[in-house]
């Protein structure tokens, strides 16, 4: 009895350290489980981001299907409104000159005549990479 009584302060020291060695290992798998929980909302935030971007994606998609139509509508419009053009370059620009004289002497010159009143609008714009002006008349009929 003796030899057993000796021993037990023994088993309570042992017993000591594996209650302080349980405590450690609860508060591990606490914070583990709490870190886990943070991973586990981090993941679905993502996910909720991600699904975000995908319709943004898909929308951005459809956006630029539409740009392009409408580049393609202004496009055909900005042609069909030029069909009224006529350009006439290299007539030399003088000053004070009548641009609606000119197109008559030049209607005069290729043998089609036209009134006045068949021109829109008659202009001198630059040319690219020139210093030079071309002549652009715009007719009411094509």
């Amino acid at each position: 009895m003796k030899k057993l009584v000796t021993t037990v302060p023994s088993l309570i020291e042992d017993i000591k350290s594996i209650k302080v060695e349980l405590i450690h290992l609860k508060e591990s798998c606490e914070y583990n489980s709490s870190s886990f929980k943070s991973f586990q909302d981090q993941v679905f935030s993502f996910e909720r981001g991600v699904s975000q971007i995908e319709k943004i994606r898909n929308s951005l998609a459809m956006a630029n299907k539409e740009i392009a139509n409408l580049k393609s509508v202004i496009q055909t419009n900005e042609q069909w409104s030029r069909l009224s053009n006529v350009e006439v370059k290299g007539i030399p620009l003088k000053p004070n000159e009548n641009l609606f004289v000119t197109a008559k002497s030049m209607g005069k010159a290729v043998g089609y005549e036209f009134q006045k009143s068949q021109i829109n609008y008659i202009s001198r714009i630059p040319m690219f990479n020139t210093k030079e002006k071309a002549i652009i008349i715009n007719f009411i009929n094509r």
